[in-house]
């Protein structure tokens, strides 16, 4: 395939992700249209013949194009055209199972706290559960996926709202609205001896942590080097009286 091909390839797949449905591939731009660049890419990346993509290749493109067809303000960017976004609705009938994605660091504080936005202004569900574990591979290699109780979320009063076909946003979910692996299952991090770890000597005249003191060899008595003196010496003296035999 040559360069301008690959390029008009981009161009329709770029397009059609920010111009028509982002949420077919777990994107939520905010209230402007707006996503991060980033996230984009990581959405491209997922394609088969576009993991090679890079912001280099987005920067590139729109040199070459006469008539942009996005906006990039700092770390964001928005389709140009946009009049075919779908609009965010407050569906007249949910799912009755959501799905999240939360990294596995994050999942003891979601448990006890709740669901709360992260990398989005809004805490984003899908009834596709496919897609958030995608979306969650983003976040993390091995995500932890949560199955959202619906009914339970509206009893407590919580909105949620829906964007295109499979994609829900809520601004929180509490934490007995969900349901998870148990903590007992989750991998535990492997703790690895320091061997560069600096072991402190006492100080004098301070408090002495018997953990922290360094072996030392034990101090000589007055007697044991008397002896080893005393050893030195006849050694000394024998191989005087030796070498005086010697010459003789």
């Amino acid at each position: 395939m040559d360069a301008e091909k690959r390029q008009r390839q981009l161009e329709k797949l770029i397009e059609y992700i920010l111009g028509r449905n982002p949420y077919e591939f777990g994107l939520v731009p905010d209230r402007d249209g707006f996503v991060k660049i980033k996230e984009l890419i990581k959405a491209i990346n997922e394609e088969e013949h576009f993991r090679h993509i890079r912001r280099s290749h987005i920067d590139e493109l729109l040199i070459t194009l006469s008539d942009p067809i996005v906006e990039i303000k700092d770390i964001f960017i928005r389709a140009a055209k946009r009049e075919d976004l779908p609009p965010w609705v407050i569906p007249e009938r949910l799912p009755k199972i959501l799905y999240s994605a939360v990294k596995e660091s994050a999942y003891p504080h979601v448990i006890e706290n709740g669901l709360s936005p992260s990398f989005n202004d809004r805490v984003i569900l899908s009834s596709d559960m496919d897609l958030m574990v995608r979306i969650g591979k983003r976040i993390a290699s091995d995500p932890v996926i949560l199955h959202v109780n619906v009914e339970q979320a509206e009893k407590e009063g919580v909105l949620i709202t829906q964007c295109g076909d499979s994609i829900f946003l809520s601004k929180i979910i509490p934490p007995d609205c969900f349901s998870g692996p148990p903590l007992s299952k989750m991998k535990k991090p492997v703790k690895r001896p320091n061997a560069h770890k600096k072991i402190e000597r006492p100080v004098p005249g301070g408090d002495v942590n018997l953990g922290d003191v360094v072996q030392e060899r034990p101090a000589i008595s007055i007697q044991e080097k008397k002896d080893r003196d005393s050893w030195k010496n006849n050694k000394k003296r024998i191989r005087r009286q030796k070498e005086k035999n010697w010459f003789v």
